[in-house]
């Protein structure tokens, strides 16, 4: 099947916004490029919400080229439907890895998810530093950092997807006031009451991500209805749950700035890309 440029070849997922097909190209030099089509549904491209944040998706990840950034080539629209032509990766999501190590009361290996951490983290930097084309910041947001984007290829690259709800400056916000768009489980304090984010929020986001990772269970659970709950309940140390995890290695502490009270969690492994980098993160 054609679909414009491109020959689809097969269906290899099916969602409730969209169809995912591995796809083939042909290059300058006639040679096969796979790829992969993100088909959205047709029915949603009459809604404005919804297209708004697909276009700003491929505005975003357009700009990005970055190893640890799923990289996404153009959005395209062909006889009536409307696509993003993405890159092809054969991997699998990080929330599969924690969900089959918890099944075998087990752990991710420390090293490997500070390591891992560490890939997304240069990937968010990546994006957290972009610039438009006079050079000034797009102040880039992902605001959906979570095991479900993070993806570990069969190669062993490991990249952060998935930037349909992320947000810059310079882009308007059409998301209802009322409305707070990511996934609760892994949002900063910040982003869970709608106030105004910045980078940090993507930090806080990726910590716990590790702290899942490392511990088995989620920082934030059913039991933390509102974030004042969490706020005023007693954070558990990875090291209660990991005994393995030294002290040395986990710092958890309370964060204040004008807006909310927040908790931080870095593992200090993780901060070897800040000696790689320089970077914030």
């Amino acid at each position: 099947m054609k679909l414009g440029a491109y020959t689809l070849i097969k269906k290899i997922a099916e969602g409730g916004v969209a169809d995912i097909y591995l796809a083939k190209i042909k290059t300058s030099q006639l040679q096969d490029k796979y790829l992969v089509c993100k088909c959205i549904r047709q029915s949603l491209t009459q809604d404005d919400e919804f297209l708004g944040s697909i276009i700003n998706e491929a505005q975003c990840t357009t700009r990005l080229r970055h190893p640890n950034i799923l990289e996404v080539f153009d959005l395209c629209a062909c006889d009536g439907n409307a696509f993003l032509a993405m890159e092809y990766l054969d991997a699998q999501d990080f929330s599969k890895l924690i969900i089959h190590n918890n099944a075998r009361n087990e752990t991710v290996p420390y090293t490997y998810a500070a390591y891992a951490i560490g890939q997304v983290a240069l990937g968010l930097h990546a994006a957290h530093t972009l610039n438009d084309v006079h050079g000034k910041p797009f102040h880039l947001v992902h605001r959906d950092v979570s095991p479900e984007n993070i993806l570990f290829s069969s190669d062993g690259a490991i990249k952060i997807g998935d930037f349909g709800i992320a947000k810059t400056v310079q882009m308007p916000d059409i998301t209802p006031p009322d409305v707070v768009k990511g996934k609760f489980n892994y949002m900063s304090p910040e982003q869970a009451w709608a106030d105004k984010i910045d980078l940090r929020s993507d930090i806080f986001s990726l910590a716990a991500v590790l702290y899942e990772a490392t511990t088995g269970h989620c920082f934030i659970n059913s039991k933390h209805r509102e974030w004042t709950a969490l706020l005023r309940s007693s954070i558990s140390k990875p090291s209660c749950s990991r005994p393995s995890i030294s002290i040395k290695n986990v710092d958890i502490h309370r964060h204040s700035n004008s807006n909310s009270r927040s908790i931080v969690l870095l593992h200090r492994k993780a901060s070897i890309l800040q000696k790689k980098t320089g970077s914030n993160i």
